[in-house]
């Protein structure tokens, strides 16, 4: 076996062990350059051993606080970052937790030699045709689609959703909302107004602009799929000097711990209060308080 990490899973904390061993079953079946891969895995009494490539390049979200990419870099790793995703899709799998944390650079000098991890409440679809309409409220708040809070029910655009925003993060090292709390954050991705501040944005085209606009449609069924994303215009696009040498924009560190800290919740913590408030009284028990 090749260099590998081992990650070991309390069963105690997986809620659904059946969908869990899905997606076990899933990342040993599958091979592409920038997702994961899952070598092998044995389990105990109360525990998982799942043995990963070794990636030792650090987070995605690591190398945005330190150095955004510039546009002609931010081109070349979102067509990567798509077509991992695109993927998954393909192979009837959905993400449902896409964010900077979830990629892993395989060593420190290529910056789009990353792969995309943690599918631990990622989504199997018992076939890659089927037309899903999932309803559990998870992923991180800040990243995810939507369509998940507003309990309309959802599909594996979500993942495109939150690929957008990353690529968001990649040009500025920021998001584009300025809440820090899940209240905040479910109320400005509702509302959906996405802006590109100079400060950050000055030197990125419209097409670029115009390409994450189009993956962060509210409306999901306005929303390309992971596939037709990448036929943009954007990224048929030369790569030019100007943007090259281009600098990035320097970055605001004083909020990276509380983005980076945001919590992945899914409707397994029963007891979370934005879920409470989200299944029990839909969207209206948030709404009274904004």
């Amino acid at each position: 076996m090749p260099c590998h990490q081992v990650k070991v899973v309390l069963k105690s904390v997986i809620k659904d062990k059946d969908n869990y061993l899905k997606i076990l079953a899933w990342q040993m079946s599958v091979k592409h350059p920038h997702v994961i891969l899952c070598y092998d895995w044995f389990e105990s009494s109360s525990k998982w051993y799942i043995a990963f490539e070794l990636a030792l390049g650090g987070e995605l979200f690591d190398r945005i606080a330190d150095h955004p990419y510039t546009e002609d870099e931010a081109r070349e790793a979102s067509q990567a970052l798509i077509d991992a995703i695109a993927f998954c899709h393909e192979k009837g799998m959905i993400h449902r937790d896409i964010k900077p944390e979830n990629f892993l650079f395989r060593n420190k000098s290529d910056p789009k030699d990353f792969i995309l991890m943690d599918f631990g409440i990622s989504k199997v679809l018992d076939s890659p045709t089927q037309q899903e309409h999932l309803t559990e409220i998870c992923g991180t708040p800040g990243y995810t689609a939507p369509e998940v809070y507003q309990q309309t029910g959802y599909n594996r655009k979500v993942d495109v959703y939150g690929a957008g925003m990353v690529m968001y993060a990649m040009l500025s090292g920021w998001s584009p909302f300025s809440a820090t709390d899940m209240e905040g954050l479910i109320k400005e991705t509702i509302e959906g107004n996405i802006r590109f501040p100079n400060s950050r944005f000055g030197t990125i085209s419209q097409d670029c602009k115009d390409c994450i606009l189009n993956m962060l449609k509210t409306d999901p069924k306005e929303r390309p799929s992971a596939r037709e994303a990448l036929q943009h215009k954007w990224f048929s696009i030369p790569p030019t000097k100007a943007g090259a040498q281009a600098q990035a924009p320097p970055v605001d560190h004083s909020h990276e711990q509380a983005i980076k800290n945001r919590p992945s919740m899914c409707i397994e913590d029963e007891e979370h209060p934005i879920v409470k408030k989200l299944t029990a009284g839909g969207l209206s028990a948030l709404k009274k308080k904004w």
